[in-house]
């Protein structure tokens, strides 16, 4: 029988004998940090992160069938989650699916850091196994030997349901829809893909949101619940909490539950160097993991253990954004990881009485005003419009506010926005005129005289508007064109604007984000529309989300103040330009 001389690589290295290692002695062997996925570049290293080497050994065990991490921002959940795959498919190749809230997460990662992982990992490891070639016609499916990895997104039922996998890995679950019309949840759709593996895996990671959601109670119906906890000199153990966060003459400074000790920012990296993942009843995480089967555990940690942040750092966003619901609910969710209670939010709290006692005579612009922007409401038989000053930092002034009565299917009301919006002259302080830079006109009804009105005036900076109610729509999006016209409009993400008006109405020093209300404009009417919605928590489908509802019938005010907000946007990097130029007039600053 003549020798065998020649082979097969891939098959060669498939039958390769493999050395057990676990999570973290791959990531440590093989992983390569690059700057555009890591705020610590260079071989990986457990040690910074230290919690996650705890979840990624766990994660890799072959006596894990379910994990669930519930966890603050910044502490590194999707380069675990990158670890894990880069051990399956070196260690333990077979179907994988990663799955997102929505199909831009799955494009990100498929192009940006998954790629860098294969290209960047030490000997080749990931790139001998992986086909990443340019003729790859499905970019969503990375074949690898041994396995495929399918990427999907929560919104897009074929990607869901089309393939059997092993392991699957859910990621930000509690941004899914909570309902697909016609499939039911997404969330049991794609467990469904699992069904053919005895030895199945399924990891879900998140930052909570309501205390129903799909995070926290995976979480909560885990076998074991981990809390990473750190050690005192006194002996005791205690996991960090926002409570035990305060601050001296001397500092920001941590307490130790049980003894009082102080550790300041530069305790924390050894304290939690020095810490270790302990379950509810106290069993070490090794312990159970080498001891169970088929185990459903849970971890939770927040974000005091993010390497990043100091002490300090978290009191002084603590101080911050807990002064209102609306920054307490990020807080809340993405710091501590905790769920957000429905005592905690509040709506339209403010008092008309105290609003009226902040209003101001000024008929001149003041010094502090840059520039101008309109937002005009259309309703059947009137046009109503206001205008806002615009200072550094979104310091604000309302300048104008008007109705314009008749049919809006009819030019004449449209003929007579003209003098206010393009026409009109408003006298500076400083001695010069401001005109209106921009204009936002909400198209939600009688669109096309709107889009008509817009499209011709667009040289002008006057445009329509949509407003988008979801709590995950941008600010001010790419505008697109629209309707016969072929109008450009824009869509706003008024759900959020709203959050950031009711937070600048709670702003009660002069400065950064305080609203200043003209005398002559703002009377009882005005601040009853400013303040006629509340946030409130709604369910749908067995799923909790925010949403704005009316209090009071007349809200236009707000939507008005909502347009302003958004074409600020348009120009809000040019104000420092602008309050040089005003600086320099008759040689006073302000």
């Amino acid at each position: 029988m003549s020798a065998i001389k020649e082979y097969f690589p891939l098959e060669a290295m498939a039958a390769r004998p493999r050395k057990k290692l676990t999570g973290v002695e791959w990531a440590e062997k093989y992983r390569v940090l690059t700057t555009e996925s890591s705020a610590f570049p260079g071989p990986f290293r457990a040690d910074i992160v230290k919690i996650t080497a705890g979840v990624l050994n766990a994660a890799c065990h072959k006596n894990v069938s379910k994990l669930t991490w519930v966890a603050g921002t910044q502490i590194g959940k999707t380069e675990t989650m990158l670890n894990c795959l880069g051990y399956i498919i070196t260690e333990s190749p077979a179907s994988i699916m990663l799955v997102y809230p929505e199909k831009e997460d799955a494009l990100s990662m498929a192009s940006g850091r998954l790629k860098d992982m294969i290209d960047n990992a030490r000997d080749n490891i990931l790139k001998e196994r992986v086909d990443l070639s340019n003729k790859r016609s499905k970019k969503y499916e990375v074949p690898f030997l041994g396995g495929v990895l399918y990427l999907a997104w929560a919104t897009n039922v074929n990607r869901l349901s089309s393939r059997p996998v092993k392991y699957l890995f859910l990621d930000e679950i509690d941004k899914y829809p909570a309902h697909i019309p016609g499939h039911g949840s997404p969330l049991s759709l794609v467990q469904d893909r699992k069904k053919s593996f005895a030895n199945s895996k399924i990891i879900m990671a998140s930052t909570p949101t309501f205390e129903d959601g799909a995070i926290w109670q995976s979480f909560q119906t885990s076998d074991y619940k981990f809390y990473y906890k750190m050690q005192c000199c006194c002996g005791e153990r205690f996991t960090f909490d926002i409570t035990n966060l305060s601050a001296d003459d001397e500092s920001v400074y941590y307490s130790c539950p049980y003894c009082s000790k102080k550790y300041r920012d530069k305790d924390k990296p050894a304290l939690i160097n020095n810490g270790a993942w302990i379950s509810e009843d106290n069993n070490e995480l090794e312990e159970v993991l080498n001891f169970g089967h088929k185990l459903n555990i849970g971890f939770h940690a927040n974000s005091f253990y993010a390497p990043a942040l100091s002490f300090t750092d978290i009191y002084n966003q603590y101080k911050k954004m807990m002064k209102n619901s609306f920054d307490s609910r990020v807080f809340i969710n993405g710091w501590l990881g905790l769920p957000f209670s429905e005592d905690n939010l509040t709506g339209a709290d403010f008092e008309i009485d105290k609003l009226m006692e902040r209003v101001e005579d000024y008929d001149e612009l003041p010094a502090g005003v840059l520039a101008l922007t309109c937002g005009v409401d259309v309703q059947k038989n009137r046009l109503e419009y206001l205008v806002i000053g615009w200072g550094l930092n979104r310091e604000s002034w309302v300048v104008d506010k008007g109705i314009i009565v008749g049919d809006t299917m009819q030019e004449g009301v449209w003929s007579e926005l003209d003098l206010i919006v393009v026409h009109k002259k408003y006298k500076h302080k400083k001695g010069i005129d401001l005109k209106i830079m921009v204009t936002f006109v909400d198209s939600g009804f009688n669109t096309n005289m709107v889009y008509a009105y817009t499209k011709r005036r667009e040289s002008l900076r006057v445009f329509s508007i949509k407003g988008a109610n979801r709590s995950d729509a941008v600010e001010v999006s790419t505008p697109k064109r629209s309707g016969f016209e072929r109008a450009l409009r824009y869509d706003l993400g008024v759900h959020n604007i709203k959050q950031n008006i009711y937070y600048f109405l709670s702003v009660q020093e002069q400065g950064a984000g305080y609203m200043h209300f003209k005398n002559k404009l703002c009377d009882k009417a005005f601040f009853e529309q400013l303040t006629a919605e509340r946030l409130v928590i709604k369910n749908e489908h067995g799923k909790k989300y925010e949403a704005w509802e009316k209090i009071r019938e007349r809200n236009e005010v707000l939507d008005m103040y909502c347009y302003c907000y958004g074409a600020l946007s348009l120009i809000l990097h040019k104000l420092p330009a602008y309050a040089a130029q005003l600086a320099s007039i008759g040689g006073k600053s302000f």
